[in-house]
């Protein structure tokens, strides 16, 4: 019932959707070596040791700048289907509240990605072995699922988002798994895709990258939002059924 409602919200919002394109701007950096496109994501070598510290802070900037856009649109989509579920005054919302959404949800993601980049590069540089430094990420990386929904539907702060999204995973573990299980689809359908293109046109890395930006990312943060509003009771809630 979720994934149906998911998917009406998707179409619904699919102009807004076809704003993440605007991110495909940022592909470019990877012509750098240390950077590679693949299975629909753009990949960073996690080793600030062994890059040039110009090209490193090129990198970062681009990065920041992308997940500032990123951000914003994502904001904008959650936003749409907690209006849908639970009725606001949109033009308060518009002109005083969203933007504090998408600029508070792009300090947590660089706040996110710094902090796990410099892990990263740490436990790479002392010899980690890769697969107990993904695992350990991971685990760190769970109980921030929910941050993004929490900080437009609670309208709250980055540290008390990080709460709210830890309590709701504890309250809430089936559906936290189900929101992995379908990403996790997603992680192994892609690939294909991306080889199959491959195979006849050599362009499946961006042909896979499209499609994470066109549908898997907006589909699995509408997913995630009304999953998230079940605790307010209005996760199945679509105000055009009577």
């Amino acid at each position: 019932m979720v994934l149906q409602l998911a998917l009406k919200d998707y179409f619904e919002n699919f102009k807004l959707n076809l704003l993440f394109g605007v991110l495909l701007v940022f592909s470019f950096i990877a012509l750098f070596e240390n950077i590679f496109v693949g299975s629909g994501t753009i990949f960073l070598e996690y080793n600030i040791f062994s890059v040039d510290l110009l090209v490193l802070v090129f990198e970062v900037i681009s990065i920041i700048v992308f997940l500032v856009f990123y951000s914003l649109f994502v904001s904008f989509l959650i936003f749409n289907v907690r209006n849908k579920l639970n009725r606001v005054r949109l033009n308060y919302y518009l002109s005083e509240k969203l933007h504090k959404f998408g600029f508070s949800l792009a300090l947590f993601f660089i706040l996110y990605f710094l902090v796990f980049f410099l892990l990263y590069s740490l436990m790479i540089f002392f010899s980690i072995p890769l697969l107990a430094v993904n695992l350990i990420l991971f685990v760190f990386s769970l109980p921030l699922l929910f941050v993004p929904q929490s900080i437009v539907v609670d309208e709250s702060k980055i540290s008390h988002s990080i709460e709210s999204s830890f309590e709701f995973l504890t309250k809430n573990p089936l559906t936290v798994l189900k929101v992995i299980f379908m990403s996790t689809v997603f992680l192994l359908i892609i690939p294909l895709i991306e080889f199959a293109f491959d195979f006849v046109f050599l362009i499946g890395n961006y042909v896979s990258l499209l499609l994470v930006l066109f549908f898997v990312v907006p589909f699995i943060e509408i997913v995630k939002t009304r999953l998230y509003m079940k605790k307010f009771g209005l996760a199945l809630v679509d105000w055009e059924i009577k």
